[in-house]
């Protein structure tokens, strides 16, 4: 169940960064002429969302070399070190501009990962697993399972952007609050 579960997650990341990478290619030059806010918004007009069609075919991906995985580890254990510091201003040199766009500061960043996702906040170990690439190595998709002090794993998949030499965060899916209890008990807690 676990293995459909996060081949299930992969595809969704697969089709949000094909998704990604057709505005990234809309916007690139960040000048929003009314062609490419034309563009953009037929884009979203097309998502599943909106009119149920099948989402564009996602780019491929192949697997990491050891190098590109290496170095995504690197971020995220050095984010993850930031977090178990208390060092927020550290841990957000590690998100992706987009992701620091969602929080106004390092506090309000802290107070969302230490409620939200306590297990990456004050983590104890990762252990990580298989990573996959875009054809050009700006995008690694790298799982991980995180297990916090209080001895919960949390599994996830990264997604790393390549941004000035390091790969940052540009997502994490999954390390959601934890299924406790059996099948047919099971509760989020």
């Amino acid at each position: 169940m676990k293995t459909r579960t996060a081949v299930a997650a992969l595809v969704v990341l697969v089709v949000l960064f094909a998704a990604l990478q057709t505005v990234r290619s809309l916007t690139g030059d960040g000048t929003g002429s009314a062609e490419k806010r034309s563009k953009l918004s037929s884009l979203f007009h097309t998502m599943p969302e909106f009119n149920r069609q099948p989402p564009p075919a996602p780019a491929p991906l192949k697997a990491a070399t050891e190098a590109q995985k290496k170095a995504a580890q690197k971020s995220i254990t050095a984010q993850l070190d930031a977090f178990r510091q208390d060092d927020y201003y550290k841990a957000r040199f590690y998100q992706g501009a987009g992701l620091q766009g969602h929080f106004r500061d390092a506090d309000s960043f802290r107070t969302m990962m230490i409620h939200s996702y306590p297990q990456f906040a004050h983590y104890k170990s990762v252990k990580y697993g298989s990573a996959r690439t875009d054809s050009d190595g700006e995008h690694v998709m790298i799982e991980a399972d995180v297990t916090g002090k209080d001895g919960i794993v949390q599994h996830a998949i990264y997604s790393m952007h390549l941004e000035n030499g390091v790969y940052r965060v540009e997502s994490v899916m999954g390390g959601s609050a934890p299924v406790i209890g059996g099948p047919g008990r099971e509760q989020r807690g």
